[in-house]
């Protein structure tokens, strides 16, 4: 992962690419159009249904490597998490 700068425009768009209908309920990532189950412990192993899509989408559409998919999925959580606990409605 030499080029985080790359990653961290990834995940930007993946930011913009996202939708919050509602703060109740986990985020709608448009391109696969699949809520994504931020709120899991361990998203990337308890989630594997909805992360296959995002996975195949992530490594076609960008050309990431196993290493930066997991590396740009850790970040738009933390960043999905970080935009509810501003909204005050979750508490995480």
């Amino acid at each position: 992962m030499d080029n985080k700068k790359y990653l961290d425009k990834v995940v930007d768009h993946m930011v913009r690419s996202t939708e919050i209908e509602n703060y109740l309920w986990n985020p709608t990532f448009r391109p696969i159009d699949r809520p994504i189950p931020i709120f899991s412990p361990d998203v990337g192993d308890d989630s594997w249904g909805y992360m296959i899509p995002l996975y195949e989408y992530l490594t076609k559409q960008f050309g990431l490597t196993n290493d930066e998919v997991k590396y740009v999925i850790e970040r738009w959580v933390g960043v999905m998490k970080e935009i509810y606990r501003e909204d005050g409605n979750v508490d995480l």
